[in-house]
């Protein structure tokens, strides 16, 4: 019978929390979500499963911690040092950024609920902003979840995953069956063509991780900043 493999020396060091956090990041960046279990991350540091286990419970909680982890790399600025839009502004140009370093966590900060308390100091922070720019009770949760919600929810879809079991080629088809649209049917989608080429959301076959889209990304937002502008209630 094959005798379990011992844990290495790394053992002896004290296992942290952030430890296990910052390993669990560095599995999902290389290998994808999939690739992300206890046990890896245990062969990873040199412990038994159970110690990490201990510092995160499930892989559900897991998962859910490791997408919080993403906040520790978003720096907050100094609202005192900014207009409550301008601090919009930076904060989701900021998440944008730490998104695109870490791909493969956009789709599960965007889709999976179970999330950490460590998700809460952005919480505050925007929460207290708001507040500041005169945003309160319903308006004040509105205000919210259109910024988080837009946050969140163009990321997921700018930082979509290509499809796995897609035919080999399936590019190349996709650009040649918008060549062949017909202009009679589609006059502004053929007309509008050459700029939406493989830059815009269903006429694009390469994700937001190889063609970033930070032009769209910045029209949106002014948009969005915009809009919570207008709304803000008259005190």
């Amino acid at each position: 019978m094959t005798k379990a493999a011992k844990p290495d020396a790394k053992a002896r060091l004290p296992l942290t929390r952030k430890a296990v956090l910052d390993t669990a990041l560095k599995i999902v960046d290389e290998a994808g979500l999939d690739a992300l279990t206890i046990r890896a991350i245990a062969r990873e540091l040199g412990v038994y499963p159970n110690a990490v286990h201990w510092h995160v419970g499930s892989r559900t909680n897991l998962v859910g911690a490791v997408a919080s982890r993403l906040f520790d790399e978003i720096t907050l600025p100094d609202p005192r040092k900014h207009t409550w839009d301008e601090w919009l502004e930076v904060v989701a140009r900021q998440w944008r950024d730490a998104m695109h370093q870490h791909p493969n966590i956009a789709m599960v900060a965007g889709t999976h609920l179970v999330t950490t308390t460590g998700a809460m100091p952005i919480v505050e922070r925007i929460l207290s902003v708001l507040l500041d720019a005169g945003f309160e009770d319903e308006s004040l949760v509105d205000a919210y979840n259109a910024f988080v919600g837009f946050v969140l929810g163009w990321l997921t879809v700018e930082l979509s995953r290509e499809p796995e079991n897609a035919d080999r080629g399936w590019k190349d088809e996709f650009e040649e069956d918008l060549d062949q649209l017909d202009p009679n049917t589609f006059p502004a989608l053929t007309s509008a063509m050459p700029r939406m080429r493989n830059a815009a959301f269903l006429t694009r076959w390469d994700s937001g991780r190889q063609q970033p889209m930070a032009g769209a990304f910045d029209a949106a937002l002014t948009v969005l900043i915009s809009g919570l502008r207008a709304s803000v209630p008259k005190r």
